[in-house]
């Protein structure tokens, strides 16, 4: 794999966060990785998908939320995925995510994998 044997180009990273900047809503999150998907997009091979729950009104989230807490249901949780094309892409943005300490949800053709 790509990302394994350096072959990747360095990637930019957020400014690193204290540990009380860090915040536990999910659309937080989500604004952090979109964030950080529109400052590397050019060292990305394919398209991402970001996550539909950013367009959601205040009333929309908190429902998708308490729909979700007790699913088991994966196709509830879509709209907190960022989809990719490339599995390297998924795996760089999920690596920059541990290191940042945000929760988000990644999916490519098919795949899910969940960071929580």
């Amino acid at each position: 794999m790509a990302l394994f044997r350096s072959e990747v180009p360095p990637v930019f990273k957020l400014k690193k966060r204290r540990r009380d900047d860090i915040h536990e809503g999910p659309l937080d999150n989500i604004v952090a990785g979109v964030a950080w998907l529109r400052q590397n997009a050019g060292f990305l091979r394919g398209k991402v998908v970001e996550p539909s729950f950013q367009n959601m009104d205040a009333t929309e989230q908190q429902e998708l939320l308490e729909r979700i807490r007790f699913s088991n249901d994966e196709e509830e949780k879509y709209p907190l995925l960022f989809t990719f094309d490339f599995q390297e892409d998924m795996e760089v943005f999920l690596n920059m995510a541990a290191e940042e300490a945000l929760r988000v949800n990644a999916m490519f053709l098919g795949r899910w994998v969940d960071t929580h």
